[in-house]
């Protein structure tokens, strides 16, 4: 597997911005809606999402070396 890039990267930019928003989101956002319109959900899920691409990165990088 090639490493994520782009839209689905996992890099220390992404985390500190996605913490931030989360963060922010949660003392200042809108009230929650349903699961499908929350933005603190959605920010939860895009994290967790290239979270798990890039843990799947790296277990393909221990196994090739």
């Amino acid at each position: 597997m090639e490493k994520p890039t782009g839209d689905d990267a996992f890099t220390w930019g992404f985390r500190i911005r996605s913490r931030l928003i989360f963060l922010l989101l949660h003392v200042v956002g809108p009230p929650q809606g349903s699961s499908a319109s929350d933005p603190r959900l959605r920010e939860k899920r895009e994290y967790d999402r290239r979270r798990a691409l890039h843990r799947e990165w790296l277990r393909g990088q221990d196994q090739g070396a």
